[in-house]
């Protein structure tokens, strides 16, 4: 369906930038037809630290310090945009959007850190560790092979 579709290309943009969501919605809109809204409403900005606790669960605190330590605003900016703008919205599930999260991270490459803690959360959610091994396989070869056995190599740690 094609909200689902939209839904998942917005997911790119937390992760990997506008520029290639653009791109990406230039490439599916002639397929996907003219744009309908959801039927939920858009959750508020507030959201985002709610939805971060979910993701993170008992390593939210941590996180949140560390994002503080590399910048002030980051956090702030994190929990807003991509927590509260992008990850709560309607749709798609949490779990659903952190499995996207995985298989884009992996696509990305040289970003460990961030794609384990999204596997983790995963987990989380209540995926399998056969599901996130399932979202690192999503991902093209021809994208990376390296990042697909980086992203497998990282599973035994889930």
């Amino acid at each position: 369906e094609a909200a689902r579709i939209e839904e998942t290309l917005l997911q790119i943009v937390p992760f990997a930038g506008f520029p290639r969501a653009i791109a990406a919605f230039g490439a599916a809109r002639p397929h996907l037809g003219p744009h309908v809204p959801p039927a939920e409403p858009m959750p508020p900005c507030a959201t985002g630290p709610e939805t971060f606790e979910a993701v993170y669960g008992k390593s939210a605190d941590p996180i949140r310090q560390e994002l503080g330590t590399r910048h002030p605003d980051l956090l702030a900016w994190i929990q807003a945009f991509a927590y509260g703008r992008v990850l709560a919205r309607p749709v798609l599930s949490l779990l659903e959007r952190e499995l996207l999260a995985v298989s884009i991270l992996t696509a990305l490459g040289s970003l460990e850190g961030p794609l384990l803690g999204h596997m983790r959360a995963c987990v989380r959610l209540g995926a399998t560790p056969v599901d996130v091994a399932a979202a690192v396989t999503a991902v093209p070869h021809v994208l990376g092979e390296v990042h697909r056995d980086t992203a497998r190599s990282l599973l035994a740690r889930l």
